[in-house]
Order: structure tokens, then C-alpha cells, then sequence
């Protein structure tokens, strides 16, 4: 507990300077701080405001701008093409079956081939599009290349920022101000990393859950009409044909395992979690670094603070950037999966 009151208003003064943390921060870019910051912590804006930061600021920015985008482009061109092969799959499937229905579609039966063959045609086409625009136009490389410069850049803010309050490379500053920082630190990197991680793992695990659903309901498809086409066989052997259109479940099977291999939802949703526990463990940390600074303990605490959650977030990337292969191998199986379609 702080021990006086002195203590405690000017530990109050830093976080109200800097204020609340809010689930619309992720919105403020880090350009804006200094403006955000000029009235209620001058000192601090004024320091935030030396073109060292704000280039690095425009370097984080533009790289995440182009990785959201990237990324974006190239899962949902990845996921058009999935679908695209699990019709393509599923309407040969129903080509093959399509002579047995003869007996009951009569002469309506070559509207129904040319209708399959348009869907063949028309989803073959829109698989090998896809997988074309995310080659020529290298989404995948560019969203990982993109997102390594925009992960480097805000560590390298904020951990320069702090390497050179604490080593007092900016001349004299008020000692409020390393508690300012402090407080800016936990409430735009840590506080905003474990709102995001914390976000991302439920997502990848409500993503996860509707993915093992589609797997579930292909293992279905797959024993519904293999199993009845067997058993109907018995009676008439002409009936087992219909066993084929258990290629629609082996096709919706792929299909699961295709977004799961892009989304990476499993290993996602585990990481994510595990990565936002640990950086619970070390925002417990936060009081201890204040009352420390507040009391004229040795600034490095303030620095070693910094580094402990950017290391962490280094390396949550690194494994993240490792996991990517496994996406990157998904794409190859698409370009493998559209050729003979």
C-alpha cells in the first residue's frame, strides 16, 4: 500500500493526466498522443512531440494500415476459394448420381447435368481466380511483411521512449513525468495488448466452434450416405451409386480443415489466451513501479517494466510468425486442390 497521502495524489495527478483506459483507445493512433496529452501532461506531450517518435509513430501506422488490409484481402480471397472448390466438389458429386435419377426426373435429367456442369464450371473458375489474385498479387507476403514492420516500430516506440526518459537523454524533466509515462504506457501498450489478446482468443474460439460444427456435419453427410446407399444396395444393387454424394461430406470435410489451416483458430485461441494470462501477471507489477517512482526509487524499475511487456509481445510474434506457415501451407494446398477442379 502507498504509504501517504503525497504519494498517492501524485500518483492520482500522473493517471488522471493520462487517463482512463477505454475500449475505443486502440483508435487513437500514435501520432495523436502528444496533441491528446498537451493539456493535461505538457511535459510529457512536449517529449512525445521530438521527431524520433513521431516518425516512428508514421512507420507504425502506415505498416499496420497495409497489414489489416493485407491480411484482410488475403483471407477472405483464401476463403472464396475454399468454398469455391468444396461446390465445385460437391456439384460433380451430384453429376455422378444424376443418371440414377433418371427414372424420376425423366426428361428434365439434361437440365439438371448442364446446371451441374454451369456450377462446375462457374466455381472452378472462381477458385483458380482467387487463388491467382492471392499469388500475383503476393497478399500473403505482403501481410506478414507488413505486420513485422508495424510490430517493430511500437515496440521500438515505447521502448525508446522509456530507455530515454530513465537515462535522462531528453535534458530536465519534472520527475511527474516518469510517472506520467508510466501510466501512459500501461494504459496505451499493456492495458490495450490484453484487451486484444484477451478479444482474439474468444473470437478464435467461437470461429473454432462453428468450424468444428462443419467437420461434425461432414462426418455425418459422409456415414448417411455411404451407410443408407450400403444398406439399400441389398435390395437394389443399382441404389449403391447413390454412395458417391458422400463425396459432398469428404469435400465439406476439406473444407472445414481448409479455414481451420487459415484462420489457425486452435493454436490462435490457446496462444492468445496464454499470451494475455501473461500479461496479467505482469500489469500486477504496475503499483509496485509507481510507488517506486513516487518515492525516488531507481528509474530503471520503470525501464525494466517496459521491456518485461515487450518482450513478451516479441515474443508472442515470433510465435505467431512461426504458426503463419501453417497458413501459408494451407494457401499451397489450395493452389493443389484447384487444379483438378
Amino acid at each position: 500500500m502507498v504509504n501517504t497521502r503525497k504519494d498517492q495524489d501524485a500518483i492520482k495527478s500522473a493517471e488522471n493526466a493520462v487517463g482512463d483506459h477505454t475500449n475505443d483507445d486502440w483508435q487513437v493512433t500514435p501520432h495523436q498522443y502528444p496533441a491528446q496529452l498537451t493539456e493535461t501532461a505538457p511535459h510529457l506531450a512536449e517529449f512525445l512531440s521530438d521527431s524520433l517518435f513521431i516518425e516512428k509513430a508514421k512507420r507504425f501506422e502506415t505498416a499496420d494500415t497495409l497489414a489489416v488490409d493485407y491480411q484482410g484481402r488475403f483471407k477472405r480471397r483464401a476463403r472464396h476459394a475454399s468454398i469455391s472448390i468444396f461446390v465445385a466438389a460437391a456439384a460433380t458429386a451430384f453429376l455422378s448420381s444424376v443418371p440414377m435419377l433418371e427414372p424420376f426426373i425423366g426428361k428434365v435429367m439434361p437440365h439438371f447435368s448442364l446446371a451441374g456442369g454451369i456450377v462446375v464450371f462457374v466455381a472452378s473458375g472462381m477458385a483458380l481466380f482467387n487463388t491467382q489474385m492471392i499469388g500475383q498479387l503476393k497478399l500473403y507476403e505482403q501481410w506478414m511483411r507488413n505486420r513485422a514492420k508495424a510490430e517493430q516500430a511500437r515496440l521500438s516506440y515505447f521502448g525508446e521512449a522509456a530507455q530515454r526518459l530513465v537515462k535522462g537523454e531528453v535534458g530536465e524533466l519534472p520527475p511527474q513525468c516518469l510517472l506520467e509515462f508510466c501510466a501512459f504506457f500501461h494504459r496505451y501498450q499493456l492495458q490495450m495488448q490484453q484487451n486484444y489478446f484477451e478479444g482474439r482468443s474468444l473470437q478464435h474460439a467461437d470461429s473454432l466452434r462453428k468450424t468444428a460444427r462443419i467437420g461434425a456435419i461432414a462426418a455425418v453427410v459422409v456415414a448417411a450416405f455411404s451407410g443408407s446407399a450400403g444398406l439399400a444396395g441389398y435390395f437394389d444393387t443399382h441404389l449403391m451409386d447413390f454412395a458417391s454424394l458422400g463425396t459432398i461430406g469428404v469435400a465439406l470435410s476439406a473444407l472445414s480443415s481448409r479455414l481451420e489451416s487459415i484462420n489457425q483458430d486452435e493454436r490462435n485461441a490457446s496462444r492468445y489466451s496464454a499470451t494475455a494470462e501473461i500479461l496479467s501477471q505482469i500489469a500486477e507489477k504496475y503499483s509496485s513501479v509507481q510507488r517506486s517512482l513516487v518515492r525516488g526509487g531507481k528509474p530503471e524499475i520503470l525501464l525494466n517494466f517496459v521491456k518485461a511487456v515487450n518482450e513478451q509481445l516479441a515474443s508472442e510474434h515470433r510465435e505467431w510468425t512461426e504458426d503463419t506457415t501453417e497458413i501459408s501451407k494451407a494457401y499451397n494446398e489450395l493452389l493443389k486442390a484447384e487444379e483438378p477442379a
